[in-house]
């Protein structure tokens, strides 16, 4: 995380103060095999929710999913 915050101070945001409000960290994988790639959205437990297996299209992806999981949260 250091180095992001470091390239937007020098880089992104030069002389313009900034705060992070929130941060999160996940773990990027990739299926070995690389055959299905239909993304996994499910509820583990009360705290934790899997958005998964989106193969590189996770940016394409992420509203959808972001909306799926707050229905998971919410209702």
């Amino acid at each position: 995380m250091d180095n992001l915050v470091k390239l937007m101070k020098e880089v992104l945001l030069p002389n313009t103060p900034f705060e992070i409000d929130t941060e999160w960290s996940g773990i990027m994988c990739f299926s070995p095999d690389g055959k299905d790639k239909t993304p996994i959205l499910m509820k583990e437990s009360e705290n934790v929710i899997f958005a998964v297996r989106m193969n590189g299209m996770g940016v394409a992806l992420a509203s959808n999913v972001a909306v799926e999981t707050c229905e998971m949260l919410y209702g």
